[in-house]
């Protein structure tokens, strides 16, 4: 099915540790984001899915990826990247051996990738089990639903 209209917000994570600021952001957004006829956007979690994450890529031109990441940054910091880039950092999980990095290459293999796809991390420093309620993780969940919602303003008006 062609969805090249709808953008797909992937919020990936899990239920350990820091892994679960994924599906924090995917709640955040499901109550800030404001839908409108312009744009179709699409908020979805995903555990961990390995190459199950090229199904989402499936017929929609507009793909944002959410992941909590290892990038040597202070905790807290949110890292752009483009398919490009994403060699450059490290998923938290990974499934069977299969991680973000190496899904989006084999994407890139198959020719499969979305025209944009956007990868954001927020670095969470290790994957012990901190308090996603600690004041750096809540303003860093704030700031990536304040970037996300200026690029959808970005699409929305061309």
């Amino acid at each position: 099915m062609k969805e090249e209209n709808v953008i797909k917000i992937i919020c990936i994570g899990s239920p350990f540790g820091t892994d679960r600021i994924g599906w924090e952001i995917a709640d955040l957004l499901e109550a800030e984001i404001t839908f409108d006829k312009d744009l179709q956007i699409r908020i979805i979690k995903e555990d961990r899915p390995g190459v199950g994450l090229l199904r989402h890529f499936e017929g929609t031109d507009t793909v944002f990826l959410i992941d909590a990441v290892l990038a040597d940054k202070p905790v807290g910091t949110i890292v752009r990247l483009t398919p490009d880039q994403i060699e450059n950092i490290k998923s938290v999980f990974s499934t069977h051996g299969i991680g973000l990095a190496e899904a989006i290459e084999l994407g890139k293999a198959l020719n499969v990738l979305p025209k944009i796809l956007i990868i954001y991390g927020i670095d969470v420093g290790s994957l012990d089990s901190a308090d996603l309620s600690d004041a750096i993780f809540i303003d860093a969940k704030q700031q990536f639903v304040d970037a996300l919602k200026q690029e959808l303003s970005k699409l929305k008006n061309g």
